[in-house]
């Protein structure tokens, strides 16, 4: 398949910025009424950012439920920038 730059940007906002967000409410959801928590915060390496570019970049990995479900309610979510 041969898709433009334009029509591929277009494909994935549509899909990441509105399809995908419905999915991500429910698993956040299943989140906040477990009891047992497991989250990762890693370095992750941006070779395009808007940020200042010696700027740190991270991915965050939450996990909910016994050790044994973990995986059935894992999310991954941006970092949320922190402010002053």
């Amino acid at each position: 398949m041969d898709l433009s730059p334009g029509t591929a940007g277009t494909w994935v906002n549509t899909v990441g910025g509105e399809k995908v967000l419905p999915l991500i409410k429910v698993l956040k959801a299943a989140l906040f009424i477990a009891s047992f928590w497991h989250m990762d915060e890693s370095p992750l390496q941006v070779l395009k950012s808007e940020k200042a570019p010696k700027s740190d970049h991270y991915m965050v990995v939450r996990a909910a439920g016994p050790p044994a479900n973990a995986s059935s309610s894992t999310t991954t979510v941006p970092r949320v920038p922190r402010r002053g």
